[in-house]
């Protein structure tokens, strides 16, 4: 569901109205919901026995930062404009896509 994050900040930029901004509003809510459970599992599933603690507040460390996301945007908005800023938003979103496909499984085989 992540794969499909950019598309939010695509359509923004695409059909800046309205219409399209909330197609990206649903479309990025839906998709950006669904990664904190999925990270926190993947997380879980691959740190040390006796660190889960550890990983997962590094988790909710990292998770604070990305309240300067709408701070960086909109500086980026005032020096380029709204519609580039979204498009930049969809390169960088669409840039983790290839990324989330080299991570390791973390289902378990079974024998």
């Amino acid at each position: 569901m992540i794969v499909f994050s950019f598309l939010g900040p695509l359509l923004y930029f695409l059909f800046p109205s309205l219409g399209g901004v909330w197609a990206g509003v649903i479309i990025l809510g839906i998709t950006v919901g669904c990664f904190n459970p999925t990270a926190i599992t993947y997380m879980a599933d691959f740190s040390p026995p006796n660190k889960e603690g550890t990983y997962l507040g590094a988790i909710g460390g990292v998770s604070s930062l990305s309240r300067l996301g709408p701070v960086i945007g909109g500086v980026l908005a005032e020096i380029i404009g709204l519609p580039l800023t979204y498009m930049v938003a969809s390169i960088i979103m669409a840039t983790t896509v290839p990324l989330s496909f080299l991570l390791k499984e973390s289902l378990k085989k079974s024998k």
